[in-house]
């Protein structure tokens, strides 16, 4: 059965199926992790440290986290890159570091109470404030082998109009679709979408954005995402 309808069961106006563009890797550490909120660690100053894909939060980096940063208070450091000028400045804290699968570490603001915000690192590179990769990308997602079922769901919905909501999470698409999605949306994309039967409109948005963007089957245009109804 698909996610949602509208008109009646036996030939519906509108089905809609959601599915997730999602890293589960990325998902489950966000969820452990810096979801959760800020740790208060016994520190002089208040950090933000960026975890790598690979980390392992429960066995390692909540046990061992203190002691690193600790280590490079001591050291005086504050802006510390894990990378090799770090390990060949101060080996003793890049192994530690390193060890716990952090990427970066910063310390911004000292003295301070001891709080420490974790966030993920990503990839990255030029933005795409155009959209010019979303058309492509859309198409190739639902085509995968991953979203048969979503296919599927429609074609035996009857419905006259079949539309796919996709709500984008962190890592889950490539970096130009991304960049967009998480920017103003101020420019739409120049070229319509290949999608495969019997799509004829998408809804997408990031889950870290008050906005998403829609194919209607005319033309793309802009949609509010915001959950709070005074908001919209």
């Amino acid at each position: 059965m698909y996610d949602l309808r509208g008109g009646p069961v036996e030939r519906p106006s509108i089905a809609i199926e959601c599915v997730r563009a999602v890293d589960p890797v990325f998902e489950e550490l966000w969820n452990v992790g810096p979801s959760r909120g800020a740790l208060r660690l016994d520190l002089a100053g208040d950090w933000i440290v960026t975890l790598s894909r690979r980390a392992r939060l429960k066995a390692r980096v909540l046990p061992g986290l203190q002691a690193a940063l600790r280590q490079c208070e001591q050291e005086g450091l504050e802006d510390v890159p894990v990378d090799w000028r770090l390990r060949r400045t101060n080996p003793a804290t890049f192994a530690s570091l390193e060890r716990l699968e952090i990427t970066w570490a910063s310390c911004f603001r000292t003295p301070g109470s001891g709080v420490v915000h974790m966030t993920l690192d990503s990839t990255g590179g030029v933005v795409d404030e155009q959209g010019s990769a979303l058309p492509g990308w859309v198409g190739e997602f639902l085509r995968s082998e991953a979203q048969a079922d979503v296919l599927s769901k429609l074609l035996r919905s009857n419905a006259a109009e079949c539309h796919v909501f996709i709500p984008v999470g962190w890592g889950g698409v490539p970096w130009p679709v991304e960049s967009y999605l998480s920017g103003g949306l101020s420019l739409v994309p120049s070229t319509t979408p290949d999608l495969p039967a019997p799509v004829r409109a998408v809804w997408i948005v990031s889950m870290q954005a008050s906005h998403g963007i829609r194919w209607d089957g005319v033309a793309w245009r802009v949609f509010s995402a915001t959950t709070d109804p005074i908001a919209a």
